[in-house]
């Protein structure tokens, strides 16, 4: 059942005036569990910080919809789900990539369709941006809506957010990307919800400026090349495991089959040594038959020591198949942690390229920028 929570912010002096309500929301209102728990538990969070002491749901878009309805002056905070992250889960909950890639593209269809018919009264937050920066989420809101926070959110910590697994978050990365529709979704998306930058002051030269954006490219690059790399590794060594397993599996068929021939030769060789007593005692017409017997039972003999030898043979393969397959294993899984740690490195990267390309454009947009540009001008002619 759809629920409200009508939120009172601290406002500066200069905006009380025009003081809007809040109220938060967070989607998707389904979907996987945990995603859900974490997007819920950072809108709690910031309304907490906005000053309730609690925090309700407003059960999907469409009640997004008609709480703007019912109250013309309500301001919506939006906290939604990083896409990706979203699409990873609901892999390990067992849906299809292409079915979970609809259901989200159906939902974020209809969240910017409300965006784009309520822009001024709307605020969009991805909730993984706005738990790893509260400081510029605070600033964000402040400057969007002139809200002051009451205290930064106690979001949750970043220790208890599982990481989804680097394959599956990978798989998803890729399904965005190929499907012209999701990516156009992505992006209008990320372009319409809050800017959260690091708010570290502008530098005063903009080829350093300009130095420090390659370099975090660059470095984004390199960790893209990198993980390239892991993956093609990953491949082979998910083969590789794949191989030692089969030839352990043939190798157990084979031990199975050799028990089942040595159980039958022992059983003949029984049977052949019970034909042999019943001979020696029918006296000297049987010498002959008892002799060809005898013949038969040391070839037996020397076959199972020869099944004998091929079965010790067979469990020494046996044990350093074993033996490869947990090494396998420990390598596989020092390939995943790598590519996670990466993959971390990746995100890092390109957010540091962002912000550093925003400050470069704000500060060759800026007033002053504009007044030097004779001074500068002048110094080139002087060298």
């Amino acid at each position: 059942m759809p629920m409200q929570t009508t939120l009172k912010p601290h406002l500066s002096p200069e905006r009380k005036s025009a003081a809007p309500e809040f109220a938060v929301v967070w989607l998707p209102t389904g979907g996987p569990a945990t995603v859900a728990v974490e997007t819920e538990q950072a809108a709690k969070a910031l309304a907490e910080s906005l000053g309730s002491s609690s925090a309700q749901s407003l059960s999907g878009v469409e009640s997004a919809r008609q709480a703007l309805i019912r109250s013309p002056v309500a301001h919506l905070l939006i906290v939604y789900p990083n896409p990706e992250r979203l699409l990873a889960e609901a892999m390990v909950s067992g849906i299809e990539p292409s079915e979970a890639l609809q259901d989200w593209m159906a939902e974020a269809d209809l969240l910017l369709a409300l965006y784009r018919g309520h822009r001024r009264r709307i605020s969009l937050i991805e909730a993984e941006k706005a738990v790893a920066n509260p400081l510029a989420l605070a600033r964000a809101l402040q400057e969007r809506t002139g809200a002051h926070l009451s205290a930064l959110p106690r979001f949750p910590s970043a220790q208890d957010t599982r990481a989804p697994d680097a394959l599956l978050a990978l798989i998803a990365n890729q399904s965005l990307q190929q499907d012209s529709s999701a990516r156009t979704l992505a992006a209008e998306l990320e372009a319409s919800s809050l800017l959260l930058s690091s708010g570290e002051p502008l530098t005063a030269d903009p080829d350093q400026a300009f130095q420090l954006a390659m370099k975090a490219a660059e470095g984004t690059r390199n960790s893209v090349s990198e993980i390239a790399s892991l993956q093609e590794r990953l491949q082979y060594v998910e083969k590789a495991l794949q191989d030692t397993r089969q030839q352990l599996e043939d190798a157990q068929k084979l031990e199975q089959d050799k028990e089942s021939l040595m159980q039958q030769l022992k059983a003949e060789l029984d049977e052949a040594r019970e034909q042999a007593e019943s001979s020696r005692s029918s006296g000297r017409d049987f010498e002959q038959d008892n002799e060809l017997l005898l013949q038969q039972l040391h070839q037996v003999q020397e076959e199972l020591e020869t099944y004998f030898l091929d079965y010790t043979k067979l469990q020494s393969k046996m044990a350093d198949a074993q033996s490869r397959l947990q090494e396998a294993d420990a390598a596989l899984k020092e390939k995943n942690k790598l590519i996670r740690k990466l993959d971390a490195q990746k995100r890092a990267h390109e957010q540091r390229a962002a912000e550093k390309a925003e400050e470069l454009k704000r500060l060759r947009n800026s007033r002053s920028w504009k007044i030097t540009r004779p001074l500068r001008g002048a110094n080139i002619f002087a060298r």
